[in-house]
Formats: structure tokens, C-alpha cells, sequence
């Protein structure tokens, strides 16, 4: 079964390991596994494997956070972007399948790499926050969910804007990409998308992207949210600088 995510045990060792750095990313940021599971996993095994594999494991990932989340949440805010997230997650499946494997993955590259700089930067999504301005975040979060799996930083950069206490913008982080990803779910079946591949390589992929979760936790408690952010992101951002560039040397030669 390891070998449905590369040509050999060595690279899917690999491919694990980088979605155990993933996890942990989650863990102490709170978002952004897929920032780098999906650039690197569509590199090696094409970018609609990896867009299904990265729905499936953060599913996993936000629905465990959801209960406690629910609580705390801006319920007028999930509200709005969450139908407005599931009517646009097709719209990025579609383009997703329509496009030619080495173009999609020059663009999901190119739109991390963009989205993951503007989060270093400490960025906002320029709306105002107001019910367009929930359905404008909730429709790019659906978008950049169905087509390259990574609709977390559209969101972030919307709800960071806000005037909420911090544990209300990140319940409402995890309540409306939970949402979000359910309804991921059924479009990527729906498209296709959940071949037997990628249904193996998430289950092989899950218990690495929990532990990292678990150590990522930990070393969030240790340190404090603003530094791993910080140091992670950028690294991220790098990581992915690199994977565009070897994208675009390929689809040039």
C-alpha cells in the first residue's frame, strides 16, 4: 500500500514524513498542513491525488476541533461563508480536473506561495466585515479549497481583521473549514477525485499527520503561538519557493 505514493518505500517514507511536518504545523498554528501537504504530494503523485488526500486529512484534523469550537464561533459570520464556501468549492474541483496536471500544479504552487507570504507579512484580506464581506472571504475559501486544498489562508487573512477575541476567530477558523471540507468532500467524490489511490495513501498518511499533530500541540504549549507561526511559515514559504521553481523548470523544458 506504501507504494501508491511513490515509485519506491524510500519516497513514501519521504511523502510521510513531510505530512508529519504538516501536522505539526497544524498543531501549533493552528492551520496551514495543507500549505504543504498539496504543493509537495502533487509534485510527486499529481496535484487532484494530493488535493484529495490533503481534503480527506484535514477533515480529519478540524472535525476533532469542531465540537469545542462550535461554542465559541461568530455564528452570523459562519452563517454566511459557509453556503457561500460550499457553492464555489465545485467551481475550484472543476478547474482543478479541466487543467493540465503540470499548469495546476504551477498555480496551486504559485497561490500558496503568495498566500503563505502575505500570512508571514502579517497581511489582511482588504474587506470590510460586513455580510458581503463574510460571503467574498467565504466564496475564496471555498474556491482555493476545492482547487488546490489550501482555503485555510484566504480565511485566516479575512478573520484576523477582526475585532473578535482570539479564541473566537480561531473557533471560527476551524467551524467554517470544517464545514467547508465536508462539502469538499462530497464535490471531490462527485468530480471523481476520491479514487482508490488516494483513499489509500490518506489512510497510510493519517496516523503520521496525527502524531505530528500531537507533537505539534506539545511544542505549541512549550513555546507560545506568535514564534512557531513565525519560524514555520517562513520555512514553508521557502519550501515552497522551491517546489514553483522545479514546477515551472518542468513545465518549460
Amino acid at each position: 500500500m506504501f507504494a501508491v505514493l511513490g515509485e519506491s518505500y524510500v519516497s513514501a517514507g519521504m511523502l510521510a514524513a513531510v505530512v508529519m511536518c504538516a501536522g505539526l504545523l497544524r498543531g501549533f498554528a493552528g492551520f496551514g498542513s495543507s500549505l504543504l501537504i498539496v504543493p509537495v504530494l502533487g509534485f510527486s503523485i499529481g496535484p487532484t491525488v494530493a488535493v484529495a488526500i490533503a481534503t480527506m486529512l484535514e477533515g480529519v484534523a478540524t472535525m476533532l476541533l469542531l465540537p469545542a469550537s462550535l461554542k465559541r464561533a461568530d455564528r452570523r459570520m459562519m452563517l454566511i461563508m459557509s453556503p457561500c464556501a460550499a457553492m464555489a468549492i465545485p467551481a475550484g474541483h472543476a478547474l482543478l480536473v479541466s487543467l493540465d496536471p503540470t499548469l495546476s500544479n504551477i498555480a496551486i504552487s504559485g497561490a500558496v506561495l503568495t498566500m503563505t507570504a502575505l500570512i508571514v507579512a502579517g497581511a489582511r484580506l482588504p474587506l470590510r466585515h460586513s455580510s458581503a464581506g463574510h460571503a467574498v472571504a467565504g466564496g475564496l475559501q471555498g474556491f482555493f479549497t476545492g482547487f488546490g486544498g489550501v482555503g485555510g489562508p484566504p480565511l485566516v487573512l479575512y478573520i484576523l481583521a477582526g475585532e473578535a477575541s482570539p479564541a473566537t476567530k480561531r473557533a471560527s477558523i476551524i467551524t467554517v473549514s470544517s464545514i467547508s471540507l465536508s462539502i469538499a468532500l462530497f464535490s471531490t467524490a462527485h468530480f471523481g477525485l476520491l479514487t482508490r489511490e488516494a483513499l489509500q495513501g490518506a489512510a497510510v498518511l493519517t496516523p503520521a499527520f496525527l502524531l505530528g499533530g500531537v507533537a505539534g500541540s506539545y511544542l505549541f504549549r512549550m513555546a507560545g503561538d506568535r514564534f512557531f507561526q513565525r519560524v514555520a511559515l517562513t520555512g514553508l514559504m521557502l519550501a515552497v519557493l522551491a517546489l514553483f521553481t522545479a514546477n515551472l523548470t518542468r513545465a518549460l523544458s
